[in-house]
């Protein structure tokens, strides 16, 4: 039984991620979350007292994914630090060729279209942008010497990103 709510959860999450992704949060109903999760409101009100809480869950997904989804692959293809940036950006060039920019960036689309209507969503927001940060900031400082001394490696991050 804990198996099965664990995959149902799951299931809500994954599926409120690709409607948000591509219809935007707002756009998208609880009703439509339900039918293509394959759930019953009684299964998403079990874990999410609201839609914002499923947004939250959302954004939590994110952050925990963060490596595994962008940084490790780009750790794995390259030994090169600069290069580790340049397939992050090579990998969301792709993304937003196969979707024809249609879709946007994840966080993103939600940052500028849920920040300032909650400050839940707004902190894990600015949460997930601060570990992207981070993640490319450490790959400028492993670059060491192959970037000038003085190069601000935060500031570059931010840049980047």
């Amino acid at each position: 039984m804990i198996g099965e709510l664990n995959t149902t959860r799951a299931r809500l999450v994954d599926t409120a991620r690709m409607l948000f992704l591509r219809k935007g949060y707002e756009a998208t109903g609880i009703a439509e979350i339900l039918r293509e999760a394959g759930a019953n409101s009684g299964s998403l009100y079990y874990f999410f007292k609201t839609k914002e809480e499923l947004l939250i869950a959302v954004l939590d997904w994110y952050a925990a994914n963060l490596y595994v989804e962008v940084i490790d692959p780009a750790t794995a293809q390259t030994n090169d630090p600069i290069a580790r940036v340049f397939v992050v950006l090579e990998g969301y060039r792709q993304y937003l060729t196969i979707t024809e920019c249609r879709q946007g960036c994840p966080i993103g689309n939600l940052a500028l279209e849920m920040s300032e209507r909650s400050e839940a969503v707004r902190t894990k927001v600015a949460l997930n942008f601060e570990n992207w940060r981070k993640a490319v900031r450490q790959f400028l400082i492993d670059a060491g010497d192959g970037l000038p001394g003085d190069l601000d490696r935060d500031a570059m991050a931010t840049f980047i990103l």
